[in-house]
């Protein structure tokens, strides 16, 4: 029989975008390297887009049980160049 390790994540990170930031940029520096935005990487201002790819990041994890973002080496690739300009 096959068993699944359900992981839970923590939201203490979790920004609310919006009204109540009172219109100013919101720039972060948290987060899991295989699942950031390019705009995290970049110390961009973040926007909903900036969560949407994060679910689509998850989701294909999901689908494929693959990781996007991995190297041959097994190694995250968000340092280079390719997913911050891609």
């Amino acid at each position: 029989m096959q068993s699944f390790l359900l992981k839970l994540v923590d939201f203490g990170f979790a920004r609310q975008l919006g009204p109540s930031s009172g219109g100013k940029a919101i720039r972060v520096t948290e987060g899991t390297p295989e699942f950031v935005s390019p705009e995290v990487v970049r110390y961009d201002p973040v926007t909903l887009n900036t969560d949407m790819w994060s679910v689509g990041v998850i989701t294909y994890v999901l689908l494929s049980g693959l990781s996007p973002f991995l190297g041959e080496c097994r190694e995250v690739r968000c340092g280079s160049g390719w997913i911050v300009s891609g």
